[in-house]
C-alpha cells in the first residue's frame, strides 16, 4: 500500500519514551514542548528513584533525639559559662561561747562572699550560708526563729543580711563594744619579743570601735610601745610625731632596723661559736694525767735504805 509523502510527518515521535503512543502528553493541544518544525524532541529524563517511605515513629524518635541533643548542648554552655567556685577558706563555727570571737567569724564569712560573688547575690543567700557555720546556743536562737516562722511569724533578718548581723551583735557579741574597747587601749602594751605588727594588729582592731581625734590615738600609741622604739621616736630629727599616720610609720621603721640588728647579732654569735669548735677539733689530745700518775710510786712506800726500827 503507497504511503503519502507527509505520511513520515505525521508519525509520532516517541524518543525513547516508554508510554507509547498512547500518551496523553502527546496528544495534548496545549503542550508547548512540540515544534512545529518538526524538530526532535529532547530525550526525557528518567524519573528519580523514591525514597522508601518512612515510619512516623522513627521521625518521632529522632525529633525527641534532637531535643536531648540540644538541651544538652545548652547545659553544657551554661556550666563552661558559670564562674567556678573559688576554694576560699570556709569560716570557723561560732558557739556564742566567746563573744570576742564574733567580729572574726563575720569578717570570714564577708571574706568568702567576696571570694564567689557569683553564689551570694542576695542578702538571703548569705545568711543561710551562715547560719550553718552556728553551734550551741547561737543555732539554738535562730532555729526559735525559724519555728516561728512555720506558725506565721517573720523576721526581716531572714532576708536581710544588716538585719541578720545586728541580730547576732545584740544577742551574741560583746555588750558595750566601746567601752571595752577604751579599756583594751588603754592597757594594750607591746609585749617583750613581739613586732610591731602583732600590737598594731590589736590596736587597729581596738580603734576601729571609736572615734578618737588624732592627738588621742597618737598618745594611745606610743604608751603602748616599748623603749627600744619610744627613744628613738622621742629623739626624731623632726621632732616626736604629732600625727598617727606618722608616728605608725616611724614606728614599723625603727622595729625593723631593731631586728636586723638582732639578726645579725645572732649571726655573729653563731659564727664566733662555729670558729671556736673548729679550733678545738684541730688541737691535738693532751695525755692523761691518770697515767702518768702510776709512773711515779706512792709516797707511803718505804723508799731503799730508810728503815724504821721502833725499840
Amino acid at each position: 500500500m503507497g504511503h503519502d509523502g507527509n505520511d513520515e510527518e505525521n508519525e509520532p515521535i516517541y524518543n525513547g519514551s516508554s508510554s507509547g503512543p498512547g500518551d496523553p502528553d502527546d496528544n495534548d493541544p496545549e503542550d508547548t514542548s512540540h515544534s512545529s518544525n518538526n524538530e526532535p524532541l529532547p530525550p526525557r529524563r528518567a524519573p528519580h528513584p523514591r525514597a522508601p517511605r518512612q515510619d512516623p515513629n522513627n521521625d518521632c524518635l529522632a525529633d525527641v533525639l534532637g531535643r536531648l541533643a540540644d538541651n544538652l548542648d545548652h547545659q553544657v554552655a551554661a556550666q563552661a559559662n558559670q564562674t567556678h567556685i573559688n576554694k576560699a577558706r570556709l569560716p570557723d563555727t561560732f558557739s556564742s561561747s566567746d563573744p570576742e570571737k564574733l567580729n572574726t567569724f563575720l569578717i570570714q564569712c564577708h571574706l568568702y562572699f567576696r571570694a564567689n560573688p557569683t553564689q551570694f547575690q542576695y542578702d538571703n543567700q548569705k545568711v543561710n550560708f551562715t547560719m550553718t557555720y552556728l553551734t550551741s546556743v547561737a543555732l539554738d536562737w535562730f532555729e526559735v526563729g525559724l519555728t516561728q516562722e512555720e506558725q506565721g511569724v517573720f523576721h526581716d533578718w531572714f532576708d536581710d543580711w544588716n538585719a541578720f548581723v545586728c541580730e547576732l551583735h545584740m544577742h551574741f557579741g560583746i555588750a558595750n563594744p566601746k567601752g571595752e574597747a577604751a579599756k583594751m587601749l588603754n592597757t594594750l602594751h607591746m609585749k617583750l619579743g613581739d613586732k610591731i605588727a602583732t600590737f598594731n594588729i590589736e590596736f587597729l582592731k581596738h580603734t576601729s570601735q571609736l572615734s578618737w581625734n588624732d592627738k588621742v590615738l597618737c598618745h594611745c600609741y606610743y604608751k603602748g610601745l616599748p623603749n627600744r622604739i619610744q627613744d628613738p621616736l622621742s629623739t626624731h630629727e623632726q621632732g616626736k610625731p604629732t600625727t598617727f599616720k606618722e608616728m605608725h610609720c616611724l614606728a614599723i621603721v625603727y622595729d625593723r632596723r631593731y631586728w636586723e640588728c638582732d639578726r645579725e647579732h645572732v649571726r655573729a654569735r653563731t659564727a664566733e661559736k662555729d670558729a671556736a669548735d673548729s679550733l678545738s677539733q684541730k688541737q691535738p689530745n693532751k695525755p692523761s694525767t691518770s697515767n702518768t700518775s702510776n709512773l711515779n710510786p706512792p709516797h707511803s712506800q718505804s723508799q731503799p735504805g730508810n728503815n724504821n726500827n721502833n725499840n
